[in-house]
């Protein structure tokens, strides 16, 4: 539920362009958890510690991109020709300001 929470609060902050939001949805986000679940697992060797950890951060990712999914079709005929905002390209990788 944390996942969902914190996907839900960075498209609220993506599309305020509200970088106070964006920090608080890392915050709320549980996803280090795993991270560190998997290098602890690999550092002393407790394979079922590494696959824990990859399992747990796969199942994190794919709901949080999903949730992020659902808020982009969501925001996008609501928001219209203001997206992209000034957040969205400072934490994109900067293809879309070329295609754009």
């Amino acid at each position: 539920m944390f996942v969902v929470v914190a996907s839900w609060l960075s498209c609220v902050g993506l599309v305020t362009n509200n970088a106070v939001i964006i920090v608080a949805s890392m915050l709320v986000s549980p996803l280090m958890g795993p991270i560190i679940a998997f290098t602890f697992g690999s550092y002393v060797t407790e394979m079922t510690l590494v696959s824990k950890g990859l399992v747990s951060e796969f199942i994190g990712l794919l709901i949080a991109v999903f949730v992020g999914y659902l808020g982009g079709l969501c925001c996008v005929p609501v928001m219209g020709g203001s997206l992209p905002t000034d957040q969205m390209y400072q934490r994109g990788d900067g293809w879309a300001a070329i295609y754009m």
